[in-house]
Formats: C-alpha cells, structure tokens, sequence
C-alpha cells in the first residue's frame, strides 16, 4: 500500500500455494512485481559454496540466509532491501535508496544486546550490534566485498553455532562493512499501527 512499483522476492519456507496466491493477488492489486523464491534453492546455494552437515540450518530458520544471495537476484548491482516477515512498514521505504552509504555493504539499525551476551559470541563489548530484521544491502559492493564468501567460510573455518545464527554471523563478519541506519520515528498523531 505505501511502497508500488518495486519488486518484491519472498523467500517461502512451506508456504501453500494458497497463501502464495493471496500474496500474489494483493501485490498485483497494488502494482507490485511479486516473486517466490523456494528456499529449497538456498540450501542448493549453501551446498554449492561447501556448507557441509549444515542441514539443521532449516530447524534454525533457512531463509535467514536467503539475504546473503541478495546480489543472486538483483542483477544490477543497485540495492535490495531485507525486511523480516514480522516488520510492519507503514510508509514509503524510498528514501532508504538514496542514502549516502559510503561505500558499506549493508546499513542496519542497532540491536539492545548485552555486553554479557556480546562476550557469549566472542564480539568485541565495545563494538556496535546491529539487527538483521531490516538490513539495506549495496548488492553491487556486497559482491566487491565478497561478502557472501566471507560469511561461509566463518561458517566453515570459524563457528557456525551462534545463537542467533544470521545476525551474529553478519555482526562478527561483516562489522567494518555494516552503516548505522538511522531510525525515524512514527509521528504520535498517526492514526496507523
């Protein structure tokens, strides 16, 4: 309702065809390009890059990972926007693709996690943590940074048990190449949720 004419790919985890097709209806009415992407094609991309007994990555949430092949799907090195299936957006998401990122991969809000925690995962206290619910990814300098590789070979060579498996790994990582994404406030006056 508040974002047209933009793409959307759905990463469906055993999602029906029914509900598919509702999402479809309500991104055609609205002038959105939808595309479901199986995430059966994920774990084929993570046995292709050498992931290897990972397969409890789907009790741990598979399409966590779908946004490390973001650049798989937007072939012209612009932007895609990640957005956790349990965020609400209530406004136009356009202004997030024209901020100065400079030169980050990804721009991310901060996360509330503890000093105890970031120790837990052995993350530097002093260090940001971000949340991987929202994350703006540059594709065409997440390619230049190799950032997908970089990821899977933490996984492979490093730990891959991390509690929150996606975002750890993304803070860990990615740290030097992550943007804070400023938060703006909804107006209290606003008469939606």
């Amino acid at each position: 309702k508040h974002n047209k004419d933009i793409k959307i790919w759905f990463f469906a985890d055993n999602v029906s065809d029914d509900n598919l097709n509702k999402l479809k209806r309500i991104c055609s009415d609205n002038s959105t390009d939808f595309e479901a992407v199986n995430v059966r094609l994920i774990l084929d991309k993570l046995k292709e890059k050498g992931v290897n007994g990972y397969d409890n990555a789907i009790d741990k949430g598979l399409t966590t990972y779908a946004r490390f092949f973001a650049s798989d799907f937007i072939l012209d090195g612009s932007r895609a926007l990640y957005i956790d299936c349990d965020t609400l957006i209530l406004g136009s998401v356009d202004e997030l693709f024209h901020i100065n990122m400079n030169g980050k991969a990804v721009a991310m809000a901060y996360d509330c996690f503890s000093n105890k925690y970031k120790r837990f995962i052995d993350f530097p206290e002093q260090d940001s943590y971000y949340n991987a619910g929202v994350m703006l990814i540059d594709t065409g300098r997440w390619d230049e940074l190799k950032c997908t590789d970089r990821l899977f070979y933490h996984i492979q060579n490093v730990r891959n048990d991390y509690p929150l498996c996606d975002q750890d790994l993304i803070n860990i990582v990615l740290k030097e190449d992550i943007m804070l994404m400023n938060m703006k406030p909804q107006a209290e006056d606003s008469d939606e949720l």
